[in-house]
């Protein structure tokens, strides 16, 4: 799930904000329910050439303790031969609950989404990928307020369907039932994040460990970082989330963005701070202090992103792997082709 905001198709795989402000070891990132429908429905992708059964992917996950501090590029991921890039966005989300994050495709206008199910990596190779289905084919939004984004929001394994209001902060949640969305909507309002003329922006990420997504609000001018944890459970909403007035604050220069994903291998997001110029650095999320506060550590890069073309690729997050570590992933803008880089430690 991963939010932008400061113009354009808004992008989310878990989170990530952007700030206008005026394999080998060598990428050195890191030296980053519906039926299935006919075969004519099927839109094309990922998985397109490969059929139903051509792939033997390892569906062994990886274990994340296998650290051997560097990146690995894979081969890339093919896009959707008939993205849009005008109003589509690529996203990753976990729909089918294995671990992995599928490929989705998300239409900002319609709200439609498609994916693809990540079915692992191929012995010497790169990703096998299932056939592409509509997960749903529109979404009620309000034009240039609200937009689709994807969290684990009730902690069951599987990344549930959300609609984000960037003006008011209310979400709108349809829960995933084993890769099928439930025709209930869950309705949740964060206005104890949202001051009086501020527009924050909005993602969700795991911060307390709990395997939770928590609502995630980023004051652009303060830099700071506030948190409602737990704003829904398994049966819904919840009527008393906890505030977490200050997460972490963060200080942005310009064209840098700010994302929460978990870098490492325990189960709390780190703090990732990515430069349009390539290098991508991390505050670590340590543990909490005692005192109700977050403990970090000092920010340090983790990869430098050297041949990372700014002109036509932009840098994202998800696991593909299954690890519990995020993957750095460089997405075409133009024809949605992912290159993907494994988390094997950083630099």
């Amino acid at each position: 799930m991963i939010t932008t905001v400061g113009g354009g198709v808004f992008g989310v795989v878990n989170a990530s904000i952007a700030v206008l402000a005026g394999g080998d070891k060598d990428d050195k990132p890191g030296a980053a329910a519906s039926p299935k429908p006919s075969p004519s429905d099927r839109p094309s992708g990922p998985g397109a050439g490969e059929g139903e059964s051509s792939a033997e992917p390892n569906t062994r996950l990886t274990d994340c303790r296998n650290s051997t501090d560097q990146w690995n590029r894979l081969p890339e991921i093919p896009g959707a031969k008939d993205f849009a890039p005008m109003t589509q966005r690529v996203d990753f989300a976990d729909i089918n609950g294995d671990g992995r994050d599928d490929y989705l495709v998300v239409d900002a206008g319609t709200g439609a989404v498609r994916v693809w199910e990540n079915r692992g990596t191929k012995s010497g190779a790169g990703f096998a990928w299932g056939p592409g289905s509509h997960l749903i084919t529109a979404t009620t939004l309000a034009p240039g307020r609200e937009y689709v984004d994807f969290a684990d929001v009730d902690g069951d394994g599987f990344d549930d369907h959300l609609v984000v209001n960037s003006e008011n902060g209310s979400v709108r949640a349809r829960k995933n039932h084993d890769g099928r969305l439930s025709g209930t909507e869950w309705k949740a309002d964060a206005k104890a994040l949202h001051k009086k003329g501020t527009n924050p922006g909005i993602v969700f990420a795991d911060i307390d460990g709990d395997r939770r997504d928590d609502y995630l609000a980023f004051d652009l001018a303060s830099g700071d970082v506030a948190a409602l944890l737990g704003l829904f459970d398994r049966s819904g909403p919840r009527p008393d989330p906890e505030h977490l007035a200050q997460v972490v604050t963060v200080d942005l220069g310009e064209g840098e963005r700010l994302a929460f994903h978990n870098v490492d291998c325990d189960s709390r997001a780190d703090a990732l701070i990515s430069d349009e110029n390539g290098p991508l650095r991390a505050r670590m999320h340590l543990d909490h202090d005692g005192g109700g506060g977050l403990v970090w550590a000092e920010e340090k890069q983790i990869a430098t992103g050297d041949e990372l073309d700014r002109r036509t690729q932009y840098r994202d997050f998800a696991d593909l792997d299954g690890d519990g570590r995020a993957d750095s992933l460089w997405v075409n803008r133009t024809t949605g082709e992912v290159t993907p880089w494994l988390n094997r430690g950083g630099d």
